[in-house]
């Protein structure tokens, strides 16, 4: 699924890239929410908050504390009291107005890192987003702490009045102005890794006197963006129900667009056209069934009653037919429409019913095939109606028990 990467400005536009599955980018550049490429929509967002938003600090709390306040199940309320209560004598602001994240503390024997930024700026620039129809899935910081035993990262970027720089160690993340107490700082912690933005390279290698990587503000976005540490906590944090459609909407998005899965796309469509092709077959047997059993219901009106001139509905005119018939000889009495439905269900589809012969005492029924075992069932059959059956012929002769 492509994942779009948003800056979180300050100014109402925010910079972004378009990244797609094989980590290739499709697409960057900085525009209101609103304006931004409509594919982006429906795809993972992921926010990378600037280093000068965010401060991180090591908090030092109980084991069992700090594993209360790290697991997903932690109540916000209760996980926002204790930090802002450990953290009292580090925090220049009102604890009310800031958003915490925590994380496992450094090596350096803290019990927690925790990611310090306001709390109504992040919460409007997400409202933001939201607005627009980008959802936030995860939110990860520019620079951060490095782990211990890593080289530390020093990195330049050009800020609004002048260049500052980013040092990230694995005692936490240092923002100061360029300058001759920023290159001695940076020199201090021996080998460092440093990357330039493109505007500021110039100075910085004129300070150092060697070669810098670049870095441009899309390629920072995309190396915080493989952060594992997700700022996304406490309030901003998604509800389970939330995480869970997430996960569903994003592994139907990797379905649908990701191309390791178009064998798997290609193989339910192909399921699924033969399944519509099944269906269409089966419905056309079954209406061919149907039509050939009304056919053979039609065959055998016409020819036990041949006066009938037009057949709308053969069964109910067999049924008007055979009472007047059993009217006219004397047998009114006779439940023949019982009598028909009991015997046609002892013979089966097989043995269809071609004429009928109505007295007074007895029933003829004629069709192909009739065995002494039909007879047995026609007579279990309407047995409980004081009749039986006997095969004469290739006729069934249904008779009244006390006719015998």
């Amino acid at each position: 699924m492509p994942t779009l990467i948003l800056y979180l400005n300050a100014t109402p536009e925010f910079d972004y890239v378009l990244q797609r599955d094989d980590l290739q980018t499709v697409t960057h550049g900085r525009a209101a929410p609103a304006l931004m490429p409509a594919a982006a929509r429906g795809t993972g967002v992921v926010a990378v908050l600037p280093a000068h938003a965010l401060s991180w600090h090591a908090v030092n709390m109980p084991d069992k504390v700090a594993a209360s306040v790290l697991t997903t199940r932690a109540d916000p309320m209760r996980a926002r009291a204790v930090l802002s209560g450990a953290m009292e004598e580090q925090l220049l602001d009102d604890a009310a107005n800031l958003h915490f994240a925590a994380f496992p503390g450094p090596a350096t024997g803290a019990a927690l890192w925790v990611a310090v930024c306001e709390r109504d700026w992040l919460r409007n620039a997400l409202a933001a987003l939201e607005a627009a129809g980008y959802e936030v899935a995860r939110i990860v910081a520019e620079c951060e702490p490095v782990d211990a035993g890593a080289n530390p990262l020093a990195y330049f970027s050009a800020a609004a009045e002048r260049t500052q720089v980013a040092l990230c160690t694995a005692s936490g993340v240092m923002l100061v102005p360029f300058g001759a107490t920023a290159v001695s700082l940076i020199q201090s912690h021996g080998e460092v890794e440093m990357w330039a933005q493109p505007a500021v390279m110039g100075e910085v290698e004129a300070a150092f006197g060697v070669p810098m990587q670049a870095q441009s503000l899309q390629q920072a976005m995309l190396r915080a963006a493989q952060s594992t540490r997700n700022l996304a906590q406490l309030e901003f944090s998604p509800s389970k129900r939330g995480r869970a459609m997430k996960r569903i909407g994003g592994a139907w998005q990797t379905l649908l667009h990701a191309p390791q899965w178009r064998p798997v796309r290609w193989g339910l469509l192909a399921l699924l056209v033969s399944q519509v092709v099944a269906l269409n077959a089966a419905a056309y047997r079954q209406q061919s069934l149907l039509a050939q059993k009304r056919g053979s219901i039609e065959a055998v009106l016409r020819q036990t009653f041949p006066n009938i001139p037009v057949i709308v509905d053969a069964p109910v005119q067999m049924q008007r037919e055979v009472g007047a018939l059993a009217q006219s000889r004397g047998a009114a009495d006779v439940d023949v429409a019982r009598l028909l439905t009991a015997a046609g269900s002892a013979l089966g589809n097989a043995k269809a019913l071609s004429a009928v012969d109505l007295s007074a005492s007895e029933l003829r029924l004629k069709a192909n095939g009739l065995s002494d075992a039909d007879a047995a069932a026609v007579t279990t059959a309407i047995g409980a109606q004081g009749w039986q059956a006997r095969l004469q012929g290739d006729q069934l002769v249904l008779q009244r028990k006390e006719a015998r």
